[in-house]
């Protein structure tokens, strides 16, 4: 397995654990009403879009057909 294929599986292993997480937290927030667990969930699913962002343009730019 070449470098630039696991970059593209470490980074999308890291969007599928943050849009968990972030739906972990918010349904967490739904129960107890805790604040931070709302924020935590808010700010999980930016990285998830962050980070899908950037392995679109990565994949994009590298694996030109």
């Amino acid at each position: 397995m070449s470098l630039l294929y696991f970059h593209v599986v470490l980074i999308g292993s890291a969007v599928l654990f943050s849009f968990g997480l972030g739906v972990w937290e918010i349904e967490h927030y739904f129960r107890t009403k805790n604040i931070w667990d709302g924020l935590t969930g808010i700010g999980s699913f930016a990285a998830a879009a962050i980070l899908a962002v950037y392995l679109g343009g990565f994949v994009r730019k590298n694996f030109k057909a």
